[in-house]
C-alpha cells in the first residue's frame, strides 16, 4: 500500500482483482485522515495490468466508495537498513 501526503491529509490505498464466481473483481480499498473508504468493481475478463492502469485512469474519480469508518491505522515502522540522510 502506497502512502501520498496531500494539502495535510495522509492517504493511501491500494487495489486487490481477484476471481468470484464467473467475474474478476477489483476492491479498491483508501485510507485518508483515519477513515478507510471501499468501493467494488465487477470486470467480465481478467483484466490485463495496462487494462487495470487504463481503469485506473479514466474512471477512479467516479467510483462510488462506501461511507468512511474509522480504521486503526499503525504507525509505519521504520526501516532500519535503509537510512536516509
Amino acid at each position: 500500500m502506497d502512502r501520498i501526503h496531500i494539502l495535510g491529509r495522509d492517504c493511501s490505498g491500494s487495489l486487490t482483482v481477484f476471481y468470484e464466481g464467473p467475474f474478476w473483481v477489483g476492491v479498491f480499498v483508501r485510507v485518508e485522515n483515519v477513515k478507510l473508504y471501499v468501493a467494488k468493481v465487477t470486470f467480465c475478463s481478467e483484466p490485463s495490468d495496462k487494462e487495470i492502469f487504463e481503469f485506473i485512469n479514466n474512471y477512479y474519480y467516479k467510483l462510488q466508495f462506501s461511507p468512511g469508518v474509522d480504521a486503526n491505522v499503525k504507525p509505519e515502522i521504520e526501516n532500519p537498513k535503509i537510512k536516509l540522510k
